[in-house]
């Protein structure tokens, strides 16, 4: 079986990481290290899914331009969230993503199945970053009582 090698140098996944992905996207996160890679992961595919978004009203679907804006700012706050880890962030985003799923059924989109998909991940990215603080916030009250 023929392996598709762009996909994999595009998203990094090797062989023993396509079950880290997995657990991290529907699995229960017990670590920092896996909150933190479940961050990326949410980022990578925020930043993935929004340009898809952005691409599609573009070149195929006129009446579509209307979720331009919603997939810049999703796209934007992806940015954020990779770099800041923060939950203020996690939160925008799926509350964007709650707003462009609301657009698509009331404009009657083609990319429902990907605003679907991002709204979990927005659900996910919330998840992860509230345990990445927590995770933190514990390391750090018990640093402080040695």
């Amino acid at each position: 079986m023929k392996r598709n090698k762009f996909i994999e140098n595009l998203f990094g996944l090797r062989e023993k990481e396509k079950n880290k992905v997995k657990a991290n996207l529907f699995g229960k996160i017990q670590s920092p290290e896996e909150a933190l890679a479940t961050i990326y992961l949410c980022g990578k595919f925020f930043l993935l899914g929004s340009l898809f978004s952005i691409a599609v009203p573009l070149f195929f679907d006129d009446y579509l331009k209307i979720f331009i804006p919603g997939s810049i700012g999703v796209f934007f706050f992806g940015i954020l969230l990779i770099i800041f880890k923060s939950r203020t962030i996690s939160v925008i985003l799926l509350l964007l993503e709650f707003l462009n799923f609301y657009l698509f059924i009331y404009v009657g989109g083609t990319n429902l199945v990907i605003s679907l998909i991002l709204i979990w991940l927005g659900i996910r990215a919330l998840y992860s970053t509230i345990k990445y603080h927590k995770f933190n916030k514990q390391r750090n009250n018990s640093v402080e009582n040695l």
